[in-house]
């Protein structure tokens, strides 16, 4: 109202035309009608074209489509034509990340054309857990089928030599009475040099299963240029 005052009576008609183009783009950005909002700034900047409140508003309505390019260069017209107007300075900030955020995704999908990321990100705590509940499920988990079925076989072929071996070591020894349950004989057949001889492969399979599958889900996690 104290703008409109200050203005001559030749000038009074034009302001008011672009408050109400003004007005009805809000109204049209508030229903979502994008395109129309935008129509009606255009509109007002071509009667006036340093107008402030028009390319905010454009700005504002290039934002919500998520183009962050075209909203700063609004924004920083706004900016020349009103530089008190300190709430610009965040709404590029914003805008600027925007455009970050478009580079990273478009980086992203770009890798997963190009096959160097064939996987969301995982976690790595989740994947270690897996794989100690069982050999290969962690790289299951991270996607990596193939080889977290062969880790899940290969580790049961073990467990099933190592428990063989166990056996038969427990059927051959003095104490095998299976009449009576003899904790210690069970134990010292299974440290017995025919049982290690499969728990050492055993073992060692478990553990690459769990540190492999947690350092693959860390790089799930990372950036894209570290996936590299």
């Amino acid at each position: 109202m104290d703008d409109m005052a200050q203005l001559t009576p030749d000038q009074r008609p034009l302001a008011a035309r672009i408050d109400t183009l003004l007005a009805d783009a809000n109204r049209l950005r508030a229903r979502g009608d994008f395109e129309a909002a935008e129509k009606r700034c255009r509109e007002a900047l071509l009667l006036a074209p340093g107008n402030a409140p028009a390319h905010e508003l454009l700005g504002d309505l290039f934002y919500q489509r998520r183009r962050g390019d075209a909203a700063i260069d609004h924004y920083r017209l706004a900016r020349a034509a009103d530089p008190q107007r300190a709430i610009l300075e965040d709404k590029i900030g914003r805008a600027s990340l925007l455009i970050a955020e478009a580079h990273i995704m478009r980086v992203r999908a770009e890798e997963l054309l190009a096959g160097k990321r064939n996987q969301i990100p995982r976690r790595p705590g989740v994947s270690a857990v897996l794989s100690l509940v069982m050999p290969g499920f962690g790289q299951i988990y991270n996607g990596e089928y193939l080889k977290g079925a062969a880790i899940v076989c290969v580790w049961l072929m073990l467990m099933l030599g190592m428990g063989a071996s166990a056996l038969g070591s427990l059927q051959g020894s003095p104490r095998g009475d299976f009449s009576s349950f003899d904790l210690g004989a069970v134990l010292g057949v299974f440290f017995s040099p025919p049982a290690l001889w499969w728990m050492l492969p055993t073992t060692a399979l478990w553990l690459y299963s769990i540190t492999e599958a947690a350092l693959r889900a860390a790089k799930t996690m990372t950036a894209p240029e570290d996936l590299a």
